[in-house]
């Protein structure tokens, strides 16, 4: 596997970004891109890469093959959800929000109903629920403004039939990058390097 660097000439950079399209699309990302041929999409891939993180090889890329990965993926939003973990405050409703957005990721597996946020205090902790599947579900934060990606775990267990489950990563520094995948689709991932967060 060609290794994304910041010295690749174009030719170099292009075939890299040829070859990620048709790895990915293979597993269903970029589906809004489905209709060009892998080159049309190598090329619109490259510049929404550009536009999310300023150039089409972004910092640290050359040194770890998955973050490489992970920042092409980042622009698929219908697939990943990709964001700052630090805004859990009173108010916010920020565990709401986010569990919805884990539902638009989740291709149809979660679809949480009566979602609930309820705060002991203002610090916390922070009763999270909902219902998915006939059962109710219950996930405790404990504080501070930070997410805590283990809800994923309660998430998992919520759709353990649905044939997916929600993967998380940590390569851009926090584990803030998800991604509903199959088991099949887990495998070929690890089998190309990517390594996962083990909380959930």
């Amino acid at each position: 596997m060609v290794v994304l660097h910041r010295a690749m000439e174009p030719e170099d950079l292009k075939s890299w970004y040829v070859d990620a399209a048709r790895y990915f699309r293979a597993m269903g990302f970029f589906s809004k891109y489905s209709g060009l041929s892998d080159e049309d999409m190598a090329a619109r891939l490259m510049d929404d890469v550009c536009r999310e993180w300023d150039e089409p090889c972004p910092s640290g890329a050359e040194k770890d093959p998955q973050l490489a990965d992970v920042y092409l993926l980042t622009t698929d939003r219908e697939r990943v959800w990709h964001g700052d973990l630090e805004f859990v405050y009173p108010g916010e409703n920020a565990y709401v929000q986010f569990l919805n957005e884990l539902a638009a990721i989740s291709r149809g597996a979660f679809r949480p109903l009566d979602v609930s946020e309820k705060w002991k205090g203002e610090r916390g902790p922070v009763d999270v629920e909902f219902t998915a599947g006939g059962r109710r579900f219950k996930f405790v934060h404990g504080g501070g403004d930070m997410l805590d990606p283990a809800i994923v775990r309660t998430v998992n267990e919520a759709i353990k039939e649905s044939g997916v489950r929600f993967e998380v990563c940590d390569n851009l520094g926090m584990p803030n990058f998800i991604v509903a995948l199959t088991s099949d689709e887990r495998a070929r991932l690890a089998a190309r390097g990517w390594k996962f967060w083990p909380g959930t």
